[in-house]
């Protein structure tokens, strides 16, 4: 698995990186608020100069991009576990009331899939930046090695070729997509929230988080098709239309109105508005430990017990819980403890069969 992680992602690293070095080397890049004083651009290193250093860049792009390909293989070494249970998940048969979800989803498919997605996530990221640079440094360049003269009208900073554009707007589409994807995990990860009044999830997650985080996905999904559009239709301001409404709403939506929810809805009726919820985290409780399949029977009570009874019974007698392990634990640590070296913290009452008695036993630790 480290392995694996290792290859793809010195990989992809690698392959954005010198591709943004071949598009930006071939004359991809222009400047247009600067001209050539000549009508053929000139270029003051000799050709083989150029082509050594050429070279040589990629040489060390390759290089960074297999060290920084190393860095992400680091955490996969450790998925192991999950992956297997990814593999080889079985359903449990039981959905939960949220999400409709097969309760095994949450324990063998969620852990192996968040971490999938925030790695290639991070990894696309990164490709996209340093393709980035990769351009930004060779427009400095071109500019450093051109003759040219400053031309005074007003014009844009930096125009990027229709290749060199393409190649950032699928990175930018891959990475809307991987995003969209997170969305739709963290709803299911809402199932384990503690913002609530119990553990799950609660009033405000259902009736914000989750729909914000659906608005959220469908909005990234969208921005990644309008990346993909804007690779045929030269409409500059689309994508970053698309980019800035995700912001948008992910700032508002998903931290305003959650808290405007909480407080003005729940907050005032909490016993009411989270009912619901907090029986679904008995029940499935209950279900987790096997506490729902306990047989409930009821005893009389009889007044009065003699010695024969208190005989027949002696064993349940003596574990009757009378110890109070307070004192028990100042008692210990006045007799056993040795400053600095160790000490004890807790004491803890449990039953035990010694020989033939079942008896009560404290532990100290």
């Amino acid at each position: 698995l480290f392995l694996a992680a290792w290859v793809v992602a010195s990989g992809v690293l690698v392959g954005n990186w010198l591709l943004a070095r071949r598009l930006a080397g071939a004359g991809q890049m222009t400047v247009p608020w600067l001209r050539q004083r000549r009508t053929q651009h000139q270029i003051t290193a000799e050709p083989t100069t150029r082509v050594i250093a050429a070279r040589v860049a990629d040489a060390v792009l390759a290089v960074v991009a297999v060290g920084v390909g190393l860095l992400f293989a680091l955490p996969a070494r450790n998925m192991w576990m999950p992956v297997l249970q990814y593999l080889n998940a079985t359903p449990f048969g039981q959905t939960d009331p949220v999400l409709g979800r097969d309760l095994s989803y949450y324990v063998f498919d969620l852990p192996w899939l968040n971490f999938l997605q925030g790695w290639l996530l991070w990894l696309v990221l990164l490709s996209l930046v340093g393709a980035a640079l990769v351009y930004l440094a060779s427009y400095s360049a071109e500019r450093l090695t051109a003759q040219v003269q400053i031309v005074g009208e007003r014009q844009p900073w930096l125009r990027l070729s229709r290749s060199a554009e393409r190649h950032l707007l699928i990175l930018g589409a891959i990475a809307l997509g991987l995003i969209a994807w997170g969305y739709r995990l963290r709803m299911a990860r809402l199932l384990y929230s503690t913002t609530g009044a119990s553990y799950g999830a609660s009033y405000t997650d259902v009736h914000a988080r989750l729909p914000v985080m659906t608005l959220l996905a469908i909005i990234a999904a969208l921005g990644a098709v309008i990346l993909l559009v804007s690779m045929f239709v030269r409409v500059r301001w689309l994508p970053w239309a698309a980019v800035g409404v995700w912001l948008l709403v992910a700032l508002l939506g998903g931290s305003l109105y959650p808290s405007l929810l909480q407080r003005l809805v729940v907050v005032p009726n909490e016993v009411s508005r989270e009912r619901e919820y907090i029986d679904h985290t008995i029940q499935f409780t209950q279900a987790a430990y096997g506490l729902s399949e306990v047989a409930e029977a009821d005893f009389d009570v009889v007044e009065g017990a003699v010695p024969l009874d208190l005989d027949a019974n002696s064993s349940t007698i003596k574990n009757i819980r009378l110890w109070d392990y307070r004192p028990l634990l100042r008692t210990f640590g006045q007799l056993q403890e040795i400053r600095l070296y160790y000490a004890f913290t807790d004491v803890d009452v449990d039953r035990y069969r010694l020989g033939d008695d079942y008896r009560q036993v404290t532990l100290v630790a």
